[in-house]
């Protein structure tokens, strides 16, 4: 059926990132996404890239899937999203979440803020 998640993970000076490889992140992946995101943060990992190049729908589901685990760190950690088209960040600003979540157009940018603020 292809309802898998298909992603690249990594960690980097302590910092996960997250590749997502499916073109279609949606709620039928939703679980599988927050079973990997709190596998992390149940070891201690607690700053995170997800690079959305690959995406072309990110749906609600797996919004909240970010909302959950952004919340659960108490704000003790940070979540930054890299390489994320116009049309699939609209999702984010609908809800406003775009303020939530810094957006960057790279990895590395993203990589760079994350460890030059702590």
């Amino acid at each position: 059926m292809g309802t898998r998640l298909k992603c690249e993970e990594e960690i980097k000076d302590n910092i996960v990132i997250i590749r997502l490889k499916k073109k279609i992140v949606d709620t039928s992946v939703a679980d599988e996404f927050k079973r990997l995101l709190f596998g992390y943060l149940s070891q201690g990992k607690k700053r995170y890239i997800i690079n959305f190049n690959c995406v072309e729908l990110f749906d609600t589901g797996c919004l909240g899937v970010l909302i959950s685990l952004y919340k659960e760190m108490k704000g003790e950690g940070r979540i930054v999203l890299c390489c994320v088209k116009d049309t699939v960040y609209q999702i984010f600003r609908l809800i406003h979440m775009d303020t939530l979540f810094k957006r960057f157009k790279s990895e590395e940018k993203a990589f760079l803020y994350l460890i030059n603020s702590g």
